[in-house]
């Protein structure tokens, strides 16, 4: 079961670069990559592209949107 779940981040790690190296292809300019969620450490590890880890996010966003509405 864990060389499975080991197989299974390798393979979203690698789609994960292959789909920022195609975006950079087709911009003029660098492209920022920002994960968040409970497994983006461990897959920042296994990528070839650089990441910013924001664990956070998501609940940073909820709470702008929170101000927001009031």
């Amino acid at each position: 079961q864990a060389c499975v779940a080991g197989g299974a981040a390798y393979l979203v790690a690698a789609a994960i670069d292959r789909l920022v190296a195609d975006i950079q292809k087709d911009m003029s300019g660098s492209v920022s990559v920002i994960m968040t969620g409970g497994n983006a450490p461990e897959l920042a590890k296994i990528m070839n592209t650089a990441v910013q880890l924001e664990p956070a996010l998501v609940l940073e966003g909820l709470a702008l949107f929170s101000e927001e509405s009031e």
